[in-house]
């Protein structure tokens, strides 16, 4: 659990000390500032927020992590892709550094894929893996 006070904060937008949407538009904008101690508001919170932290979704990757390989890396004309996981690779995702998909290979739960690089230019990408377990792993290959 997290409990944060709350406290008056004006927005800049409009004038006036209250929050009426009738008031005249504040020209030009302020930033957001405190309304702590400024009337009709003093220091004490108004109210406060209570943030509950109840579950954590997540995927035991760790062990998948542990169990893949991609070779050559720096890669020329393809690479592979080794997992020793029970499930195999279901799915591979190569990202370029802007974090735009640039291909999707299916891997048909293998323990073994080659990749061509067909079409990448050369630079950093990034290789999202899943697999038949729905555990993801995420490496960087390097294409000269």
């Amino acid at each position: 659990n997290m409990t944060l006070d709350m406290f008056v904060y004006d927005a800049g937008t409009e004038e006036g000390d209250d929050y009426s949407t009738s008031n005249a538009a504040t020209t030009p904008q302020e930033n957001i500032f405190s309304r702590i101690n400024i009337i009709p508001f003093n220091d004490q919170p108004i109210g406060t927020l209570t943030i509950t932290l109840e579950e954590v979704l997540s995927v035991n990757s760790e062990a998948f992590e542990s169990t893949v390989s991609i070779f050559p890396n720096p890669v020329e004309d393809h690479f592979k892709i080794q997992s020793s996981a029970r499930f195999g690779i279901e799915s591979i995702k190569i990202y370029d550094v802007l974090g735009q998909n640039v291909r999707d290979l299916n891997g048909s739960g293998r323990s073994s894929v080659k990749v061509y690089r067909q079409g990448l230019v050369a630079g950093m990408y990034l290789i999202s893996l899943t697999d038949g377990n729905g555990n993801v792993v995420t490496k960087k290959i390097l294409l000269n």
